[in-house]
């Protein structure tokens, strides 16, 4: 029960990197000085809190609503169970002057502590929806473009394997003209860092105009792909390297996927018998390809 609380006094903190861009200017400014004074607030009251940012009331409990708690008591019970404790991880830019050793610890503590922010954050219920939509769905079909390409080919790559009807559309033309041909019983997952790649937007916007169950893999719960998603599924990464590509946000989309396929394959191997057979026998078609 303590680790739970503990994870989820992290939640709040993750939450608020989620939504700072989306938030109003009075809001950006009571969100900053929570991450700076978060111990100091812990003892304060609503009334005390606004007076010490310099901000209304109504600000701090908008706040705290959009950070998913009933009001500001709430979010200061966080603060308590956050205080004190080291555990949150503050990403670190790389340097062009660090070491081969510095490289090598600050692109692996990115990339564990993002997996690790991102497990903090999933929604199981909407896991569950998403796993629930995936099994009844006639055909799943992947949409991303650029970098999150390579999520959509593995997760094609992976229902496919266990004979699921499925396709991935990574260039923008064609995945309009997809989105499109989508029905009632189909399910479309959109995968999207920045929740603002218009290709992906606009694909799921014709899959939700076609009926189809639209779920999008995104960091940004506010994002304009998120608003339109019937069931979204959040990463928590927020590292941020000169060279701007951060292989710690596939690798996190990547684990949401492999949930998912994980999920099914549980379940459909319960349902159905010959299911692992059926693996174990693609694997060995699959060795034909290998010396």
């Amino acid at each position: 029960m303590e680790n739970i609380e503990k994870r989820n006094s992290f939640n709040w903190l993750l939450k608020l990197k989620a939504i700072y861009n989306s938030l109003k200017t009075a809001e950006k400014n009571a969100a900053e000085h929570l991450l700076k004074h978060s111990n100091l607030l812990s003892g304060m009251t609503i009334t005390e809190a606004s007076k010490f940012i310099g901000c209304s009331q109504a600000t701090l409990f908008r706040l705290s609503k959009k950070l998913g708690f009933n009001g500001y008591p709430e979010l200061r019970q966080a603060f308590k169970l956050n205080r004190d404790s080291k555990e949150f991880y503050l990403y670190t830019d790389i340097k062009q002057d660090d070491s081969s050793e510095k490289i090598l610890n600050k692109v692996f503590s990115t990339t564990i502590h993002t997996i690790q922010n991102t497990l903090d954050v999933v929604n199981l219920s909407e896991y569950d929806k998403a796993l629930n939509a995936i099994l009844n769905a006639n055909k799943i079909s992947f949409f991303a473009i650029g970098g999150a390409s390579s999520v959509a080919m593995i997760g094609f790559y992976k229902f496919n394997r266990i004979g699921c009807n499925c396709t991935y559309y990574t260039d923008p033309d064609l995945s309009l003209i997809a989105a499109s041909h989508l029905k009632k019983q189909d399910v479309s997952i959109l995968i999207s860092h920045s929740g603002k790649s218009k290709p992906v937007i606009n694909a799921a916007k014709l899959s939700k105009d076609s009926g189809a169950t639209s779920i999008s893999i995104t960091n940004f719960p506010l994002s304009p792909l998120a608003k339109i998603s019937d069931i979204i599924l959040l990463t928590a990464a927020f590292a941020e390297y000169s060279s701007r590509d951060i292989l710690a946000n596939r690798v996190a989309q990547l684990c949401l996927i492999e949930s998912l396929y994980i999920g099914v394959f549980n379940i459909l191997h319960k349902n159905k018998d010959e299911l692992l057979s059926n693996v174990n026998k693609i694997d060995d078609i699959i060795k034909l390809n290998k010396v």
